[in-house]
């Protein structure tokens, strides 16, 4: 007979468990009582919906609740420094900093990962060890189904100048991002979740751990975040543009200044040809790495971008050396 509600007798645990324990302690206490259990929860469009700051945090929250059957109301949310937008939760009241709010997939998974706290420490009040505690709720939000949702929010890499990772934003309790997602791979596996209800709305890095490739007709959320990295991308393209004029301008004034033009034409002419051989060697390698390359990964772009640095810087340093010899050979 299936249970009606979740027992209020504590569980505590001073001693770390396994992950297989943690899993069945998880289901003695969840299975059959919260809704969708053994599901995956989708963070479709609609859950990311098209509102901003604390509205789309209380959308979210609201979408959240509903999935897993916790009651209105029951969990509230607020600003720092006793803003209140919404009214404080009967059971639990989630504060929310600027930083969260920033980024559309960070406040998914956050408040994702904070109903999943409220369910095992004040519902099924779970006590477990100081360290473990952070195994027992990334363990808990896997098995509520919430993985992919807080998986989106863990790397978000695509601006590459404001990083809701640079302003501290803690997700998981340091909980390691690595093998989170082999939890998720393996939830995905057990329950035979075909990856196409899914793929469309799953983040360009969040796609990558999982070692799937999203579809064509991926979903808005994800095509703005895509859009998000070309814009940002055009961006790094744009600095290193101006960065290989400075470095261009300064090398032909440097080599004006400090190093002496070749004295012979066939010094002249020898350095030529290895700055040009160096440049086609340079360009060709650039181009190979452009067609297996990550465009979703900021770092493989920057490299890229330095790359293209690097051979532009050649073939401004052979435009110089070919300059030195048309002087030797037309001496004014």
């Amino acid at each position: 007979m299936a249970k009606d509600k979740i027992t209020n007798s504590d569980i505590h645990t001073p001693l770390p468990l396994t992950s297989e324990a943690r899993e069945t302690l998880l289901d003695s206490k969840f299975a059959g009582v919260v809704p969708h259990y053994g599901q995956l929860f989708i963070p479709d469009d609609a859950f990311y919906g098209n509102q901003n700051g604390m509205k789309q945090a209380k959308h979210m929250l609201g979408v959240l609740c509903h999935w897993l059957g916790v009651k209105p109301g029951y969990i509230g949310l607020k600003l720092p420094a006793g803003k209140h937008t919404a009214p404080d939760g009967r059971k639990l009241t989630i504060e929310i900093g600027p930083s969260v709010l920033n980024d559309e997939f960070v406040l998914g998974a956050f408040m994702a990962y904070n109903v999943t706290r409220y369910l095992v420490e004040q519902r099924a009040q779970i006590t477990t060890a100081k360290a473990d505690q952070p195994n027992m709720l990334a363990t808990a939000s896997i098995v509520l189904g919430l993985g992919l949702v807080i998986s989106n929010g863990l790397s978000p890499k695509y601006s590459w100048v404001n990083k809701p990772g640079d302003q501290n934003v803690k997700l998981l309790d340091d909980f390691s991002e690595s093998h989170y997602l082999y939890m998720l791979r393996s939830f995905i596996k057990k329950h035979r979740v075909n990856p196409i209800s899914f793929i469309p709305y799953v983040a360009p890095w969040t796609a990558k751990q999982l070692g799937i490739k999203s579809q064509p007709n991926a979903s808005k959320a994800v095509l703005e975040i895509r859009h998000k990295i070309f814009v940002n991308n055009l961006k790094i393209i744009a600095v290193a543009w101006l960065v290989v004029m400075i470095f261009g301008i300064s090398g032909f004034v440097i080599s004006k200044r400090v190093h002496p033009e070749p004295t012979t034409a066939i010094q002249a002419q020898a350095k030529i040809t290895e700055l040009n051989d160096l440049r086609q060697e340079c360009e060709s390698t650039l181009t190979y790495n452009r067609q297996y390359a990550d465009l979703a990964d900021i770092q493989t772009v920057r490299k890229l971008n330095a790359d293209q640095v690097n051979c532009q810087s050649l073939k401004n340093q052979q435009t110089v050396a070919e300059q030195s010899y048309q002087k030797l050979l037309h001496p004014r």
